[in-house]
């Protein structure tokens, strides 16, 4: 149904939100490399160097070295959460 939909849409917005808080360290409204580096760390402690490097170069952070919301959202759903 309808609101089904619109909850678990809700409900993944929530989710997004807190992830990207949670990587937003320093509460400045960007996830830095260093902040990304350091949460991916700790979210999946078996990710080697490599892994790490493939996701900053899939996430785009390293590129202007922050992410914003929308980056991160654009970001967590090709990583199909």
């Amino acid at each position: 149904s309808n609101d089904e939909n619109q909850k678990s849409n809700q409900n993944e917005e929530e989710q997004v939100v807190e992830a990207f808080q949670t990587f937003d360290l320093d509460g400045d409204g960007t996830i830095s490399v260093r902040e990304f580096i350091s949460m991916l760390k700790n979210y999946s402690s078996n990710l080697s160097e490599l892994d790490i490097n493939d996701i900053i170069k899939e996430s785009k952070v390293d590129v202007k070295g922050t992410m914003d919301y929308r980056e991160f959202v654009d970001f967590w759903r090709r990583m199909g959460n």
